[in-house]
C-alpha cells in the first residue's frame, strides 16, 4: 500500500436524512407510525 484510498463507503446521507425527517414529520403531525421497526438504506461500497 502506498497512502493512497483503495476504497469508499457510500451511505448516502440525503436519503437517510430526509427518509428519517419524514417519518418523524408524519409521526408528529399525524401519529402515524413506520411501516417497519427498521428502515434501511442501501450502502455501497466502491473499490478502485
Amino acid at each position: 500500500m502506498d497512502g493512497t484510498i483503495a476504497a469508499v463507503i457510500c451511505q448516502k446521507p440525503k436519503i437517510q436524512g430526509g427518509k428519517t425527517r419524514s417519518l418523524l414529520f408524519a409521526y408528529l403531525t399525524t401519529e402515524e407510525l413506520p411501516e417497519k421497526e427498521h428502515n434501511y438504506v442501501a450502502m455501497d461500497i466502491r473499490i478502485r
